[in-house]
């Protein structure tokens, strides 16, 4: 249980004694639990606290009771079963037992307000309508921006997973672009199979674009088109390795580049480059995307996306700071970010080549470093090991 968030939180919060707490990322943070796909679930879990008391209860679904169990959860667990209502009926009456079992009578209460719905949170306060609710939910974000070194050393290591999956796949379609037909679909489920192949836990975004469908950001496979020569390829994907996670896109060529299309993925990487010449501690986040977009001006470069070149990372796919040009807040050591500057290319293709880096007191440290991604890769030959 990470107590300390806990303190951090009541000295910006007036006389709170307790907390509900809903956003799965939130209660994975707060109590190193986690859960499968929650976002992307009809259950909903919570976290109820009461610090001063030491009181720490999940509110689970039946069917996740072990899940938490398995995780070493040593406190308090209540589940809530579908059949005793709809799922936020039964959810929120286990909550609002679980309220009434701490004795909390007439108590102000934390809660991540976004994360509810408001039939919930009706349903709430017909039922504990003594108590005051305040929101914590920005606390909370502003506390997971700052990660530990045994985040960073989870960060470091999905970073690392989502390149070797990336790898895998590769090794697959080199040597059969003149020899024999490979499918694009079956070019993007390679990179999801050696993920896991390498220790991910979890795929989320999965894209790949060819040629001129690189225009578009997300160009879903509708049907068997092949990997074919002369042309850029984009993938995108996002992975997880413990709950944390990365955010992957890599530029390919098949066959032999053109200078065009060289030309364009350098002039992304030399943005790239300046970025990482100012990154470090104490530089303004505004400041940092402004100078980033003089540098394309000044060159030349066309930028998809003028106002955002990244954001955080860590139990959510997109988390704060957000790299945006009009973000007043400056980095601080400890944040852990993605960088993504996306430009255009031939054919008003969309260039772009993710990483990842830890801030530190002095710099910088590049966790997305299994390999080096500064030149095009180009998929023209046969790897003798595979």
């Amino acid at each position: 249980m990470n107590q300390n968030v806990f303190l951090n939180i009541e000295k910006k919060l007036q006389h709170v004694s307790g907390y509900v707490i809903k956003q799965p990322s939130h209660v994975s943070y707060l109590t190193n639990v986690l859960f499968p796909y929650p976002e992307n679930s009809p259950y909903s879990v919570a976290l109820v606290a009461v610090p001063e008391k030491n009181e720490f209860v999940l509110i689970v679904p039946i069917d996740w009771l072990d899940v938490a169990k398995d995780q070493k959860w040593k406190n308090s667990i209540i589940s809530y079963n579908l059949n005793q209502g709809s799922p936020d009926q039964a959810f929120c009456d286990a909550i609002i037992t679980c309220l009434t079992n701490l004795k909390i009578d007439s108590e102000n209460l934390a809660i991540d307000f976004p994360s509810w719905t408001v039939s919930e949170m009706k349903r709430l306060s017909a039922k504990m309508n003594h108590l005051k609710w305040q929101d914590c939910d920005e606390l909370l974000w502003r506390n997971r921006m700052i990660k530990s070194d045994q985040e960073i050393h989870l960060l470091h290591q999905s970073a690392q997973i989502a390149d070797r999956g990336m790898i895998g796949a590769l090794n697959h379609v080199e040597g059969t672009t003149m020899s024999s037909y490979y499918y694009l679909s079956e070019f993007l489920e390679r990179v999801r199979v050696h993920a896991i192949e390498f220790g991910t836990c979890g795929v989320g975004h999965l894209n790949i674009s060819q040629g001129a469908a690189g225009k578009s950001k997300i160009t879903p496979v509708q049907d068997f088109s092949f990997v074919s020569e002369d042309n850029l390829i984009r993938i995108d994907y996002t992975s997880q390795y413990q709950g944390y996670w990365n955010v992957c896109s890599r530029m390919l060529f098949v066959g032999k580049p053109d200078e065009e299309s060289e030309k364009a993925f350098d002039e992304n990487q030399s943005l790239i480059t300046y970025a990482q010449s100012m990154l470090k501690s104490g530089i303004a986040i505004g400041d940092f995307c402004k100078r980033i977009k003089e540098k394309a001006d000044l060159s030349g470069i066309s930028l998809f996306d003028e106002t955002c070149f990244g954001h955080g990372l860590g139990l959510s796919e997109t988390e704060w700071p957000l790299i945006t040009i009009d973000n007043p807040e400056s980095f601080e050591k400890g944040m852990v970010i993605v960088l993504d500057i996306q430009t255009y290319g031939p054919k008003g293709v969309i260039i772009h080549s993710t990483e990842t880096y830890a801030i530190t007191d002095r710099g910088y440290r590049k966790l997305s470093d299994f390999k080096e991604w500064n030149h095009l890769y180009r998929i023209d030959g046969c790897r003798s090991n595979h």
